[in-house]
């Protein structure tokens, strides 16, 4: 084990059981790299090379410049997944689910669209273009997962470009589409989270938080997330729908331009630079949204 690298550019996420965490970063132009944590001794953390996954330069390219955001699979159900592919695969592998292989963490490259999934034995599936999805996004602070099951993770997003829409998507399967919600299509948060919050043990269905610019006031959302198969999907169905909102207490707290969204399945955190991290989870709203 050795000390963190240090990365201008990075993320973390928990493997699908929740028992390693993994920092990813981008060292030089073109690479991206997994480390195992050792958290055996939280003030002092170390970690382990685990293996790198490469893109050819250009447009389309991991770049040390670029944010980052890791999102792992946390769904009732296997991730029906293709096999294991070589390290540093360019392509998916054709399809052949392998139940018992842990499902994949997923990361996206923001700005320039690069995404891959990796696989906690340091196996790759890289795409050099915009992946899982057609647009290209803006930011991690705008890229909120809401449900995760069927081998699917469900997210609400802001795309790039002149439109600057809201998308929802479902990485695991290549879909997404336009929000259809009238109340959040015509908003500019200064940041969105999002959190699994299971109905009758239902990981389709979540919460979304949506903080106002003023970081003082914002919303939450009851999320539900769309389990037809792909191959049955119309042009005119929704990915994600989202209930009515309903006002979100933030107990007298104003959020800065510095604070981040972070997602762990059940909780939804919003860390700031502030002395104690303030967070919220689907719990203390559940009976609020529900009335």
């Amino acid at each position: 084990m050795a000390a963190l690298p240090t990365f201008l550019s990075s993320c973390i996420a928990p493997d699908s059981a929740g028992q390693n965490a993994f920092l990813f970063g981008v060292p030089s132009p073109g690479t991206l790299e997994a480390h195992l944590i050792n958290l055996s001794d939280s003030l002092s953390p170390t970690s382990k090379f685990v293996s790198s996954t490469t893109t050819s330069t250009g447009t389309a390219s991991w770049d040390a410049s670029s944010s980052l955001g890791c999102y792992p699979y946390l769904g009732d159900t296997t991730s029906p997944s293709p096999s294991p592919p070589a390290t540093n695969a360019t392509a998916p592998a054709p399809a052949a689910p392998v139940p018992s292989f842990p499902p994949p963490i997923t990361i996206v490259q923001f700005g320039n669209s690069v995404q891959t999934q990796f696989f906690p034995n340091g196996t790759w599936v890289t795409f050099e273009t915009t992946t899982e999805a057609t647009s290209s996004f803006l930011t991690p602070k705008l890229f909120s997962p809401v449900g995760s099951t069927n081998g699917w993770n469900w997210f609400l997003a802001r795309a790039g470009g002149q439109s600057k829409t809201w998308r929802h998507l479902r990485i695991g399967s290549r879909t997404e589409a336009g929000s259809k919600d009238l109340t959040i299509a015509g908003s500019d948060p200064l940041l969105t989270v999002g959190a699994i919050a299971p109905d009758t043990n239902n990981y389709g269905n979540g919460l979304l938080f949506l903080i106002d610019p003023s970081g003082s006031t914002g919303s939450v959302y009851r999320a539900t997330g769309n389990k037809r198969p792909d191959r049955n999907l119309t042009a005119t169905d929704v990915l994600v729908t989202l209930g009515k909102p309903s006002p979100l207490n933030m107990n007298s707290n104003t959020l800065t331009v510095d604070a981040v969204p972070v997602t762990t399945a059940f909780a939804a955190f919003i860390l700031d630079k502030v002395p104690i991290p303030k967070y919220v989870t689907p719990s203390m709203l559940q009976k609020k949204i529900a009335s």
